[in-house]
């Protein structure tokens, strides 16, 4: 359903950017500054799930949750880095979703703590709304009068709308499919959250923090911590061929009278 929605959404959009232009502009410059106004929404939906997924992690930090994996997008990896704190940084080619996984040390305020973590990204996403409709209403008065103000107010006006929507919906309990597995989205867990019982709490295990992915992800960094391990380690053939070349330059080298 999410996939027929962005579907249907960039149909629409791509067809009201070529509306917008003026009667006299060809068809080859249309193509060109609807391609360029789709990449540039390309770009801005990664922005999007950036800001969000950067919400959850700020939260995790300030709660003492540990985080260990920051995902954006789906599909084809693109970059991946690991921070000196352990933290796995990875951004993948579709713009569809995000996740953030984390790990608790300590067992204290645990509804607290994971409500604050939860709550992170749709705060974030919330914000930057908020701020993007002040200064919209400030510059022309409100949203009606700026989304026919030219390509670039249609598409912001466009992109913000479809970002309200997507936090709205995200704050629905719901399953979403995430690089081909099945999250839970924020809203499920507050829900969670707040009828859990204090029993239930004590036993929590947060899944957008998936135990499952968690432990992918430990088996994951130990196989190439292995696989390190084994490069880095000389083998016994490379031992003798290391002592049979430092035999070689010695015998080759001219013998020299030693001092008296």
């Amino acid at each position: 359903m999410q996939g027929v929605c962005e579907i249907a959404f960039g149909v629409l959009l791509i067809a009201w950017l070529w509306d917008l232009g003026p009667v006299s502009e060809t068809s080859t410059s249309k193509i060109l500054l609807v391609g360029a106004c789709l990449a540039v929404a390309f770009v801005a939906q990664h922005a999007r799930l950036f800001i969000h997924e950067f919400g959850h992690l700020c939260a995790a930090k300030v709660v003492g949750l540990i985080p260990q994996k920051i995902q954006i997008g789906t599909g084809l990896r693109f970059f991946s880095a690991v921070r000196p704190s352990g933290l796995l940084w990875e951004w993948r080619l579709l713009p569809t979703a995000g996740i953030v996984l984390a790990r608790r040390e300590r067992a204290r305020f645990l509804r607290m703590r994971h409500t604050v973590f939860i709550l992170g990204g749709p705060l974030a996403d919330f914000s930057v709304l908020g701020a993007a409709y002040q200064v919209i209403t400030r510059h022309f008065g409100g949203l009606s009068d700026a989304l026919f103000h030219g390509r670039i107010m249609c598409l912001t006006g466009a992109l913000l709308g479809y970002m309200a929507v997507s936090a709205i919906a995200n704050l629905i309990p719901q399953r979403i499919w995430i690089g081909g597995r099945k999250y839970w989205s924020d809203g499920y867990w507050l829900l969670r959250l707040l009828t859990a019982s204090g029993s239930g709490i004590a036993q929590f295990e947060i899944d957008p923090l998936s135990t499952e992915a968690l432990r992918e992800l430990r088996t994951e960094r130990e196989a190439k911590a292995e696989k390190s391990a084994f490069k880095s380690e000389p083998t016994q053939a490379e031992d003798g061929r290391a002592a049979f070349e430092k035999a070689r330059v010695r015998l080759a080298s001219p013998l020299r009278p030693k001092k008296p």
